[in-house]
């Protein structure tokens, strides 16, 4: 009596495959033969195609959940979908106040004018939701950072760059400034080249709140703070092809760049841009220094400095 096989399409795409030789046919999973059965045993062969069981989304997060933004600013939220195998994993997305941030297709997120917004990612298959509050400010860009929290501190992510502004990007030097002032005048300095009319001496005095280097809602940090920075796990990295050290633990982590120095006498001399990078503490030291934090590819070090030195300055949140 002959035989009818029924082969399923799904079984051959995990391993299973028939041959035909010598009259025999062969079923052959995982590189070994499970049964040979003579072709003359068998009436035909076909393949059917099985109907895979449907598994529908039970919900959708959203990550992160809240963004500060300056206007113009953009960023990523991403939608994750459960259970991970879910048949149709796809989301749509929609904001609360499109004049206020809008929402792309990727879940790019775009600022537009100050003001709050939700941004919601809708599943389609069953249509569950997740929330995302978008927090535009019109402070000017150059003077805003949202800052990472490392062990209670909130750091900015960006150097000081122009009294009062800050660079453009974490790895950007930004400006030098000698430490505090003299006779009640911050002087920064070009992270680049050479520069004319050096101030030598160190007697200089501390910042105050009134000509604070840093944006408004920042400071020039302690030295108490500098040294719980120093005292985060960190690595020497390179990001965007600038050396630097790495602070905290992911995903609250800044990065200092190795900008070099000023030197405090020979005309305020460029000295170890890439090797290494100071940043200056609020607090002197005795009457011509001041605490510094020293970073370098073997290490991060609390220095006593020459107050008329050229460092790099990192706010603090006020």
């Amino acid at each position: 009596m002959k035989r009818l096989f029924i082969l399923l399409a799904a079984a051959f795409l995990a391993g299973t495959a028939a041959a035909q030789e010598a009259q025999t046919m062969y079923i052959i999973h995982n590189n070994t033969i499970t049964h040979q059965i003579p072709l003359s045993e068998i009436d035909s062969i076909m393949f059917e195609t099985p109907v895979l069981a449907t598994i529908n989304v039970t919900g959708v997060s959203i990550s992160p959940n809240t963004l500060y933004f300056a206007i113009g600013m953009s960023g990523n939220l991403t939608a994750t979908v459960t259970p991970a195998d879910a048949t149709n994993p796809a989301v749509s997305w929609s904001s609360s106040h499109t004049n206020i941030a809008t929402v792309d297709t990727e879940g790019v997120v775009t600022a537009h004018s100050a003001g709050n917004a939700t941004i919601t990612a809708t599943t389609e298959d069953g249509g569950h939701t997740a929330a995302a509050t978008v927090t535009v400010t019109d402070t000017p860009l150059n003077q805003f950072d949202v800052g990472v929290v490392i062990n209670g501190i909130r750091w900015a992510t960006r150097n000081v760059d122009m009294p009062g502004t800050f660079a453009q990007n974490p790895e950007s030097a930004g400006r030098f400034f000698q430490w505090g002032t003299l006779g009640g005048v911050t002087h920064d300095w070009a992270s680049t080249g050479t520069v004319t009319g050096w101030n030598t001496p160190n007697n200089r005095e501390a910042w105050t709140s009134a000509n604070d280097p840093c944006p408004p809602d920042w400071r020039v940090p302690t030295q108490t703070e500098l040294t719980n920075l120093r005292d985060q796990p960190n690595t020497w990295t390179t990001r965007n092809g600038v050396n630097g050290r790495l602070f905290g633990t992911a995903p609250y982590q800044i990065f200092l760049p190795a900008a070099g120095r000023r030197n405090h006498i020979n005309n305020g001399a460029l000295l170890d841009v890439g090797t290494n990078g100071t940043y200056w503490s609020s607090e002197e030291v005795m009457t011509e220094f001041a605490f510094s934090l020293w970073v370098s590819s073997a290490n991060s070090l609390i220095n006593w400095s020459w107050r008329a030195s050229g460092f790099s300055v990192r706010c603090v949140a006020e």
